[in-house]
């Protein structure tokens, strides 16, 4: 990423945001060379509501859109918070009482819900505890309490993965970049309405879509796939081997560390447990405006992350080399970036084999 004053990097942005046609190449490949200015909350916002298709390109149809996502948003609300006793759950059913594990009973489902509603509520209290914005005064209890409504949403609407522990701190980014904008700084005041209104419509959606792309680790009947966490894993091990066959043999032969007992946390939290939200904020800033696979870009920065701790890798034994995986150094990371970005040409020349 180039070097370059704030405000020449905070005016092509807004350049592109605030076009009444706004090009993703060119945001992509702006966010790609010269990253986002860490003070630029407002423009950070709108960029990832663009680039994690909450909003539209097309920038008449934004109060449309966002109209209909309140609308969308209220009804699973309204859906999925019902008590067994109420009316809205409809006429008494004498077969079923709160203790029947009949799978149709609407007090077993009631149970169940309720029961995860509880671990969603525990993980979200456990989620950047040391940030003001999330464990601070009435805000931070307001704003912990709707991450909790839209991470149960999320378990309703899925069924196939429902909640896994570790969404909770991926939600937690979204929401935190689309709820902490303070400075206009220029952005369009469509798009204002949004930003400095409730985040948690917006979050919840860019949520959804995230992970649209990332479910499949979280999805049990895929462990052992190519498709799931495990062929990831693979993955990460087949990079590591291509750029560096010496320093993939000493950790996958000599030690014996496969990437399943490091990198498998860096996937599933998508980096979200190696690094304090600033700069996990830079690194995300790069996933999402990656032009290709973003799961592609999480396997690059494994690998980047792997690789510039060569050295030390080298001279370590078993538990020297989990100890440094597991618990990643204090790092620069702009030069994970830099290099996971280089990467990204070198590895057009290494054949991945999807099928091991």
């Amino acid at each position: 990423m180039a070097t370059q004053p704030l405000w020449e990097s905070t005016h092509l942005l807004l350049n592109e945001i605030n076009s009444e046609s706004i090009c993703l190449d060119n945001i992509k490949c702006l966010i790609r060379d010269k990253g986002v200015p860490a003070e630029e909350g407002c423009v950070r916002s709108a960029l990832w509501s663009i680039l994690l298709d909450i909003i539209p390109r097309q920038r008449s149809a934004w109060s449309t859109c966002l109209a209909e996502k309140q609308l969308e948003y209220s009804k699973f609300c309204d859906e999925f918070n019902i008590d067994p006793d109420s009316a809205e759950s409809g006429p008494p059913d004498a077969s079923d009482h709160p203790l029947s594990t009949s799978s149709s009973s609407k007090w077993k489902q009631y149970f169940e819900d309720k029961e995860m509603k509880e671990q969603i509520d525990r993980d979200i209290d456990r989620t950047h505890p040391d940030l003001n914005f999330f464990s601070g005064d009435f805000r931070g209890i307001s704003h912990r309490a709707k991450m909790s409504r839209s991470l149960f949403i999320f378990y309703k609407l899925n069924p196939g993965i429902r909640y896994v522990q570790g969404m909770n701190e991926i939600y937690a980014v979204i929401y935190y970049v689309l709820g902490s904008a303070k400075s206009k700084n220029g952005v369009d005041e469509g798009l204002l309405e949004a930003l400095d209104g409730d985040p948690e419509v917006l979050a919840f959606f860019g949520f959804v879509n995230i992970m649209s792309e990332f479910r499949d680790n979280f999805c049990l009947q895929l462990d052992k796939s190519k498709l799931g966490i495990s062929g990831m894993m693979n993955k990460v091990s087949q990079l590591l081997r291509g750029f560096d066959a010496v320093l993939w043999k000493h950790l996958e032969e000599t030690l014996q560390l496969s990437p399943q007992l490091y990198a498998f946390r860096w996937v599933t939290t998508l980096f979200t447990q190696e690094f304090v939200l600033p700069d996990l904020v830079a690194i995300w800033d790069q996933m999402i405006a990656e032009d290709g696979s973003r799961r592609d870009f999480v396997l690059r920065f494994c690998a980047a992350m792997i690789l510039l701790q060569r050295d030390s890798l080298l001279k370590s034994d078993f538990s020297g080399a989990i100890k440094l995986l597991q618990n990643y150094p204090a790092s620069e990371v702009s030069d994970i970036i830099r290099y996971s970005l280089q990467l990204k040409d070198y590895r057009r020349i290494i054949v991945m084999d999807d099928d091991d």
